[in-house]
């Protein structure tokens, strides 16, 4: 026999409805917050200037297991006008994928200014104030993506 549904069961279906809709609204609207906190974080702050590339002191290493890679991307981003002041081997030769490391600045302005000039969309952060670099090319596998042209001696 079918089951009649009284005033009290409608008002709390609609009570659970309200409810269900104000704790998902409330989950979206933290997780845009978030979002939003996290992209402002990655933006320069308004007024900053990208670095000159010539005032930048430029770290190459070679991910990629092709011999003689952090010498010839250094030499194609001296001829853009970076300062590579170190080249050599990355921990290990297996980076599948080209990364800018900033060392300095917390705004990320040398790996932002790096990242920018060759196209690349992976820059992270390891700051470390006692090293000499400002930022740090990881070359890897992919490195033809970025440096398709002959080195500048």
């Amino acid at each position: 026999m079918g089951r009649v549904m009284g005033k009290k069961s409608r008002k709390q279906g609609t009570g659970r409805l309200i409810v269900s809709t104000f704790v998902t609204a409330m989950v979206m609207t933290l997780l845009a917050i978030l979002l939003m906190s996290f992209a402002f974080r990655q933006l320069p702050r308004v007024g900053t200037r990208l670095p000159d590339p010539k005032s930048m002191r430029v770290e190459v290493l070679n991910g990629s297991g092709e011999d003689g890679m952090a010498r010839r991307v250094a030499g194609i981003l001296r001829g853009r006008g970076f300062d590579v002041v170190a080249i050599g081997n990355a921990e290990r030769p297996d980076f599948e994928k080209t990364v800018v490391v900033e060392r300095l600045s917390p705004d990320l302005l040398h790996a932002r200014r790096l990242a920018r000039t060759i196209g690349c969309p992976r820059v992270v952060q390891d700051i470390d104030s006692l090293r000499y670099i400002d930022v740090t090319l990881i070359v890897g596998r992919d490195f033809r993506e970025f440096f398709d042209e002959e080195p500048h001696r």
